[in-house]
């Protein structure tokens, strides 16, 4: 009888330890739950954020592609200017030569 009271007590102190070895293991699992989502959280942060720099940069290159544009048509703009003033210049010069009034 001494032996099965020993054995229960084994028992019940076995039972104890795994009781508190799986309150433990269920700590320790929610904290790493915990800390998993804050890592989803993290990654889903720098990802949104790489795809706006991306689409910033995107942006950029569009706009800068559209100032070179810009920039190549204000160029031939004024070459065609100065092409103009100077068929005005020569125009009036026409005129002068041949007496009309020059305004």
């Amino acid at each position: 009888m001494q032996r099965l009271q020993v054995g229960k007590a084994r028992l019940e102190a076995t039972a104890q330890q795994q009781a508190k070895t799986i309150e433990a293991l269920q700590k320790d699992l929610q904290a790493s739950a915990s800390a998993r989502n804050g890592l989803e959280d993290l990654i889903t942060g720098f990802q949104t954020t790489r795809t706006a720099k991306e689409h910033q940069h995107q942006q950029r290159g569009s706009e800068s592609k559209e100032v070179k544009k810009l920039a190549e048509m204000k160029c031939r703009s004024e070459a065609l200017l100065d092409e103009m003033r100077g068929r005005n210049v020569a125009l009036r010069e026409e005129r002068t030569r041949h007496g009309f009034l020059v305004l």
